[in-house]
């Protein structure tokens, strides 16, 4: 073989090599391009399922927390409920303790006679007739006296403390001065005017 021959064979060889070497390095970094996409891609999808989870875990501790909160206040309410349903029946039964020692002292004729003459101005009716307690029938001829004509009943489901209630059934009129109903209206004012606002514990107590 000539030394030209041998040349053009070697430099043959050499294109050959370059070319096969440039190809597998083209290989071999569209492999590892691949491989680094991939692994982003692989990366991602992790990356969304800790998200997703670590989201499903939040919010569980919400709902959870929330369940919780909402359970003690529930109690809270309960207990405050049944706080100011004592303190109420402790002030009630004092009041009537107050109102009962106020019937048998001297103040209360008068008292008593007052709502009468009221009555008898602001109600002047034929047939009217003015309930008292049974202790109070004592009165009975100063009541005649201030409201003539009517009738004086003893009536201590009407009048359990003290006090008077007028009553025309001719008219429909009902007038209520008695002290248990000074009290039920206190009472009420209590509920109204407490800032113990528990309605729907009440009346969830209710139906336990």
């Amino acid at each position: 073989m000539s030394d030209i021959q041998s040349e053009k064979l070697e430099y043959f060889e050499r294109e050959i090599m370059n070319r096969v070497q440039a190809e597998s390095e083209a290989i071999r970094a569209e492999t590892q391009r691949m491989k680094d996409e991939a692994l982003e891609q692989e990366k991602a999808r992790l990356y969304d399922e800790l998200y997703n989870d670590i989201q499903a875990q939040v919010a569980q501790i919400r709902k959870d927390t929330a369940g919780e909160i909402a359970h003690e206040t529930q109690q809270m309410k309960h207990a405050l409920y049944r706080q100011r349903e004592q303190y109420l029946s402790e002030l009630l039964a004092e009041a009537r303790v107050e109102l009962a020692s106020f019937c048998k002292s001297g103040a209360y004729r008068e008292f008593l006679l007052g709502q009468v003459r009221s009555l008898a101005h602001d109600w002047p009716m034929e047939g009217s007739v003015i309930k008292v307690r049974a202790d109070d029938l004592r009165f009975e001829s100063d009541i005649r006296k201030l409201y003539p004509g009517c009738a004086v009943e003893a009536d201590d489901a009407a009048v359990p403390v003290g006090g008077v209630v007028l009553v025309n059934k001719a008219r429909g009129v009902e007038i209520d001065l008695s002290l248990g109903s000074a009290l039920a209206q206190q009472k009420d004012w209590f509920y109204h005017n407490s800032n113990f606002m528990l309605e729907d514990v009440s009346a969830q107590e209710g139906q336990g």
